[in-house]
């Protein structure tokens, strides 16, 4: 069987490259190089160290399988490429590494600094950046990890550490964000902190970004920012879960997914989200009510994006269908995408995904009794210790029952109700 060949995108450029004899991405970086020469003369005279693959916005070492990586999603199509660059140093005339005597001295204290890997038979198994949860394979892969945008942007990141800088913004007594506040209600720091946090989030998608500079500055009263936070990491999950459905449907020849609905979807911000980042879905958002801001959302995001293909403008893949979702006919090969939808809508969105054999991700709000096979309910005097007990097993109910292929959880001071089920019944039994 032949080797995969897996998309590439350098600048405006996207090809695919062939991984024949190459199982890292140490070795492939090499005929990824080779696969551009012509259309990049100074990407042939660049070093191979000098050369950045990146997927989800995180640099690759050179250890990394391209097994692992396809089976992840990536470079499977266009839409998914990996992202090539030079690296920043590279680009501007002198890297990290042999750009002078004092950078090439500060990248050699840092990885001096950098958590050794415990030994494995004798050898050493490597470096772990702290900044950055990388590990690094050897001298050359931190090298490379190094001298990327990644983590020469991350040094002043504090969300690379992870979500704690979600303390410092205005909290309720249960220790979830205070669901009122709006951009315009926080100070300076919080401002910054909210787009650093955005930054990291969006560094491949600068369009985006850009685009909530303008919402946040201008349209801020239709965004509160716990609607800011929950949404981007409902995105990131979401878009990491249709990329592993395809890639499961595509080895199993099953088609892949070509609409999108997000139910109940309100203020509709993580339609837009999704219609960006897969322009060769239809995106379909779906509520009683179209809230005034889903406009501008989409008003904005075709100011900075770019049409893909035979479309007019960036967003020309959403829709948005005022209806109720039990009287709204959906078409197939599809997903299904529920943010906080109460009671019976949940299971409705899990019936109609099972019946069409479609993937799907929920995030339950309410789950009375009766809506499940079994149910559970919290003794008198509980109080939020107990809800969280019961929501947490309600969830886990609901995932065995519809055969959930992960149950993942967003930080619970982003919103109390934090657990997302995922799962495809593209291999399941259809309903009758």
């Amino acid at each position: 069987m032949a080797a995969p060949e897996l998309w590439v995108q350098f600048g405006s450029l996207q090809k695919q490259v062939s991984t024949e004899g190459c199982l890292d991405v140490g070795r492939w970086r090499k005929k990824v190089r080779a696969a551009f020469a012509d259309e990049a003369p100074a990407l042939a005279r660049a070093p191979v160290s000098q050369l950045e693959l990146q997927a989800k916005g995180a640099a690759l070492t050179s250890g990394q399988k391209l097994a692992k990586l396809q089976a992840a999603g990536w470079g499977l199509s266009p839409v998914d490429a990996f992202h090539l660059s030079l690296s920043g140093g590279a680009a501007e005339g002198g890297a990290a590494f042999g750009g002078g005597a004092a950078a090439e001295a500060a990248a050699e204290a840092e990885r001096a600094a950098a958590e050794r890997c415990p030994p494995k038979g004798g050898r050493h198994a490597g470096y772990w950046c702290g900044r950055c949860s990388a590990h690094c394979s050897s001298p050359t892969a931190w090298k490379q990890h190094y001298e990327g945008r990644g983590h020469q942007e991350g040094k002043s990141n504090p969300w690379l550490r992870g979500t704690g800088p979600l303390a410092d913004f205005p909290c309720r007594a249960g220790g979830t964000l205070e669901v009122g506040t709006k951009h315009s209600d926080l100070n300076e720091a919080q401002k910054e902190l909210l787009r650093q946090y955005l930054a990291l989030s969006f560094r491949e998608e600068t369009p985006l970004l850009s685009a909530f500079e303008v919402l946040l500055a201008e349209f801020g009263r239709h965004l509160r920012v716990k609607e800011v936070f929950e949404t981007v990491e409902v995105w990131k999950k979401a878009v990491s879960h249709l990329q592993a459905c395809n890639a499961s449907r595509a080895h199993s020849g099953t088609s892949p997914v070509a609409t999108l609905y997000e139910v109940a979807s309100g203020h509709g911000l993580l339609a837009v989200l999704l219609a960006y980042r897969f322009p060769q879905l239809q995106v379909v958002a779906v509520d009683m009510e179209k809230r005034e801001g889903f406009a501008h959302f989409v008003d904005v995001v075709n100011r900075f994006g770019e049409a893909v293909g035979e479309h007019e403008s960036c967003l020309a893949n959403l829709s948005f269908v005022e209806s109720r979702f039990a009287d709204f006919d959906s078409t197939g090969p599809a997903a299904f995408i529920c943010v906080h939808g109460c009671n019976e809508l949940n299971m409705e969105v899990l019936a109609r995904a099972r019946q069409m054999r479609a993937a799907w991700l929920v995030v339950p709000c309410c789950l009375r009794r009766g809506l499940t096979e079994l149910s559970v309910r919290c003794g008198d005097g509980a109080g939020a210790c107990g809800d969280d007990t019961r929501h947490a097993v309600m969830c886990g109910i609901v995932a065995a029952q519809h055969h959930a292929t992960a149950v993942l959880a967003l930080d619970r001071r982003i919103t109390n109700r934090h657990l997302v089920l995922q799962g495809d019944a593209a291999d399941g039994d259809a309903l009758s």
